[in-house]
Parts: structure tokens; C-alpha cells; sequence
């Protein structure tokens, strides 16, 4: 597994990749899941970077550089809606902004070939939301950060 320690606005943090695919890739940063959405490809040359040096690992590996757009490594602060189960996101019925009463629903998501529903655990206003339909997501990650 590949670790880093990731340089933004001034903060470090310890990233750990768990997962890679062509379009995403989903790390753990600092206790947190988050799925990063991969709008180009890295070998492409990006316009702003940010630094990242690699920790130590088993197998030798090159630092990378991702484009700043790309990292959406800022661990969420505050209320959180995490999910329990692993699933696909099926739809996303808050946008940013928008108010949420305890235990009104938020997101569906798919498991286990069951529509869930997940459910708010505080009073609050949309700050991020971190998943987009059709991402599969694991226990403890976080979906939606309300402030």
C-alpha cells in the first residue's frame, strides 16, 4: 500500500492509498475515507501543483504529483454522515447549502441488493458533499459534512 504525507494550504497530512482506479482513487487520510474524483489523468502536465513526498514503504515508488484540483484531501470537520455498510451511492437528495433536520434523508445508496436510505444524525446545513452517484463507497466513509 503506497503512503504519503500530502502538503495542502500549508497543512501536512498522512495519506494512505487503498484503492486505484482509472476515473478515482481512495485514500485514507488521517482516519478519514474519501474518495478523490480524478478529472484528468496524472501523467497529464498539470497547472498548480502541491507537493507530495512518499513515506516509507515496502516497495520503492516515484513521488507523484497531482494537479491541486484533483485533491479533495481535506479531512471533514465537524458533523459528519458516514455510512455503516458498503454500497453504491444511488442519488444525492441535498445540494450544498440546503438545511437538514435530524433523521430527514439525505442520500439513497445500494447494498447488498437493498435501496438504503441514509439518514441525517444532526440539525444542520450542507457544507460538502463527498460522493457523487454510482461511487461505491466502504464502512466509515464519509458521505456528507454539514456544518
Amino acid at each position: 500500500m503506497k503512503t504519503y504525507k500530502v502538503k495542502v494550504k500549508d497543512k501536512i497530512y498522512n495519506v494512505r492509498v487503498i484503492e486505484e482506479q482509472d476515473d478515482r482513487i481512495v485514500v485514507d487520510v488521517d482516519g478519514d475515507t474519501i474518495t478523490v474524483l480524478l478529472e484528468t489523468r496524472v501523467e497529464e502536465k498539470p497547472k498548480e501543483t502541491s507537493e507530495i513526498t512518499p513515506q516509507k514503504e515496502e516497495k520503492p515508488s516515484t513521488p507523484v504529483t497531482l494537479p491541486v484540483q484533483q485533491q479533495t484531501v481535506v479531512p471533514p470537520t465537524g458533523k459528519v454522515i458516514r455510512t455503516n455498510v458498503p454500497g453504491k451511492i444511488l442519488s444525492i437528495l441535498k445540494n450544498v447549502g440546503d438545511p437538514v433536520k435530524t433523521n430527514e434523508t439525505v442520500l439513497t445508496m445500494e447494498s447488498m441488493k437493498m435501496e438504503i436510505e441514509i439518514k441525517s444524525p444532526f440539525n444542520g446545513t450542507v457544507k460538502r458533499i463527498l460522493v457523487k452517484p454510482n461511487d461505491y463507497v466502504n464502512p466509515g466513509a464519509v458521505l456528507v459534512e454539514l456544518e
